[in-house]
């Protein structure tokens, strides 16, 4: 608060005394600091490359944090508009883009899901959660996402290598992955496999038990 007041028109100290605000929950009054680190950001200079790239990575982080501001009073659209902007002010920004993901799910946008989540992995080719996730996106939207179950199989299959096989959740997505694509050969050995990494807690063993149940039984 100290810092706002001394350097009231610094976009960044606005954003991080905005950021302060969230950390107590006074999230009106952030969202207030976060437009304020907008409007400041768009007043700085853009002589040349550099200042236009400092100006535009600032306006995208003060963005990004209003699409959180809205995506967490569940106004989904306007965070998408935000977050959008962002991106396109800062493509590098992934939290926006995970921001993005998760506003685009809860409208039930899975196409536009896959797409942020193809892009995400132009920044992060090796990033297991997003191999995993946009696997799990294919497996349970194909028509929306226009994916093969062999897009699934290969993306949790690097998911599985890039953890050292060691995720149950990601194994658990690979048994899937090859259960649609018609290897039951291999989904009963991926289930296995997941099985004895899960933890014993209910979660776990209704997630394995719904991939069992899909399985044939065995002669």
């Amino acid at each position: 608060a100290n810092a706002a007041l001394v350097s009231p028109n610094v976009p960044y100290v606005r954003d991080c005394y905005g950021k302060a605000l969230n950390r107590v929950e006074e999230f009106d009054r952030a969202a207030a600091q976060f437009l304020k680190a907008l409007d400041l950001a768009e007043q700085m200079p853009e002589r040349n490359k550099e200042e236009r790239g400092a100006k535009n990575k600032t306006m995208a982080e003060a963005l990004k944090n209003l699409g959180v501001y809205y995506s967490d009073r569940g106004e989904y659209y306007r965070a998408s508009g935000y977050y959008e902007r962002a991106i396109e002010l800062d493509p590098a920004s992934f939290e926006a883009g995970r921001g993005l993901v998760e506003v685009y799910q809860k409208q039930g946008q899975w196409a536009e899901v896959a797409e942020e989540y193809r892009r995400l992995l132009t920044l992060r080719p090796h990033e297991p959660e997003v191999l995993n996730n946009l696997a799990d996106v294919y497996l349970n939207h194909p028509l929306e996402t226009g994916a093969s179950a062999q897009s699934a199989v290969d993306l949790a299959t690097q998911a599985c290598e890039m953890t050292g096989w060691a995720r149950w959740q990601i194994v658990l997505t690979l048994a899937e992955a090859h259960l649609a694509a018609g290897d039951t050969v291999q989904a009963q050995r991926r289930l296995q496999q997941a099985r004895g990494l899960a933890p014993d807690e209910p979660q776990a063993r209704e997630a394995l038990s719904k991939v069992q149940s899909r399985l044939p039984s065995s002669p």
